[in-house]
């Protein structure tokens, strides 16, 4: 800290469960009301684990990894992060329709959203007799949208998903009486709101399976 220019310099690591998730370097101005943040953050492959908090409600076992660059600019009570990331080996459970998807891509980061453009989402079984991951008949999607919030709070999305041929339901009588089975589809599908309501619009058609 400097007295003289009331600056705060600083540099270091955030550490999850003692693992090093982001660097930071940079410093905060203490005096000024606007942009007191001047930060620059570096991701090298940190585990997109530490944010299940924000998405386990929806995305199940979210395993995958984050690198890139991001600036913090703004102030404590209107932060402002912009950059690019990208994602990689990302996989995660939709848990009532049994099913697993894998993508790896890049996100835009801007002040008040994450927005990703023609993502290409894979669905997968495990196939533990052999202990690896294989595409079930090559289910792909493409997917656009944002995931948007009010400085880390009152998180709400909206996507589109075009799909050929993915597998979207994979139950059995014992995991869900209502509705069970095998489901693959293709077509044009809109999802938006928050993790704990979603609202779906689907123009789609079922597939051999």
């Amino acid at each position: 800290y400097d007295n003289v220019t009331k600056v705060v310099e600083a540099k270091g690591k955030l550490m999850r469960d003692a693992v090093p998730a982001i660097d930071f370097s940079g410093k905060y101005y203490t005096t000024r009301k606007e942009n007191s943040f001047d930060f620059d953050l570096s991701l090298d492959k940190t585990p997109l684990s530490i944010f299940s908090k924000y998405v386990g409600a929806v995305m199940g076992n979210l395993k995958g990894y984050a690198s890139g660059k991001v600036k913090l600019r703004g102030t404590p009570k209107d932060p402002d992060i912009t950059g690019k990331l990208n994602l990689q080996k990302v996989n995660f459970d939709i848990a009532y329709l049994n099913t697993h998807y894998s993508f790896t891509g890049d996100v835009d980061v801007t002040k008040n959203a994450f927005i990703i453009n023609n993502l290409q989402l894979h669905d997968y079984v495990s196939d533990l007799s052999v202990l690896r991951l294989r595409d079930i008949n090559d289910g792909i999607g493409i997917v656009n949208g944002k995931l948007m919030h009010d400085r880390f709070k009152n998180f709400r999305f909206e996507a589109t998903l075009q799909a050929n041929n993915m597998l979207f339901l994979n139950t059995t009588a014992g995991m869900n009486s209502l509705y069970y089975g095998t489901a693959y589809a293709s077509g044009l599908m809109k999802f938006k709101g928050t993790f704990k309501s979603i609202v779906m619009d689907i123009a789609a058609t079922t597939d051999k399976g």
